[in-house]
């Protein structure tokens, strides 16, 4: 598909390296920010748990669209301090809560089932270290937060050995590895193939919508 051959390209030039949201870098596809814009507003989380915080934009771009909607909080994850929430409006760092440890630590665990546990309205982002077994233990860890009719969004699906459809350097099964281990005799959850109606997302299958 065009598409494809588009998307490879986007990837090899690191396109998505110029993009930023309140001057602070944000490494995403702009299509997949327009639906996971979509997602929050139509789902109105209370919580929002990003793994994987990296330069800090997307905690921004998900907190500055709660404050437009005037409730919720993001719970955002990372191993590294690249990001300084004081950088950004204080109406938008205000709904930012950092943590620092792995996403699949325990003690970090806790502290996100702290906050979030018992809501039942919670969206999950997933974009940290991307090796199948560590996206695996990610979704085991975090789907149970939420609630019928949210998401878990499992990022950069699109890159593996195989190639779905951009080649990973690393000899792995990449995310799209964990989604499908994680998708057997699963009845709970759904890929929403809808969600990937701009033909090009860096999640392709990384939808994850809890049914029941």
């Amino acid at each position: 598909m065009i598409s494809d051959q588009f998307h490879i390209f986007y990837e090899e030039q690191k396109l998505w390296k110029k993009n930023k949201w309140l001057g602070v870098p944000c490494w995403k596809l702009p299509f997949d920010q327009m639906v996971m814009q979509n997602i929050i507003f139509e789902t109105k989380p209370d919580w929002i748990i990003e793994t994987g915080t990296g330069m800090g934009g997307s905690a921004a771009f998900y907190a500055s669209i709660l404050e437009l909607m005037g409730n919720g909080l993001v719970i955002t994850m990372d191993i590294e301090r690249k990001f300084n929430k004081l950088d950004l409006p204080d109406k938008v760092s205000s709904r930012i809560i950092q943590l620092y440890g792995s996403s699949t630590n325990s003690i970090v665990r806790d502290k996100v089932f702290g906050y979030a546990q018992g809501s039942g309205s919670c969206l999950v982002f997933l974009d940290s270290w991307h090796s199948k077994d560590h996206v695996l233990e990610e979704l085991e860890f975090y789907s149970p937060l939420v609630g019928v009719g949210k998401y878990v969004i499992v990022e950069d699906t699109h890159a593996s050995a195989e190639g779905h459809p951009v080649q990973w350097a690393y000899n792995d099964e990449g995310a799209m590895g964990a989604v499908r281990e994680f998708m057997k005799n699963n009845d709970q959850f759904i890929i929403d193939e809808s969600q990937e109606h701009h033909l090009m997302s860096f999640n392709p299958n990384g939808f994850l919508r809890r049914v029941k």
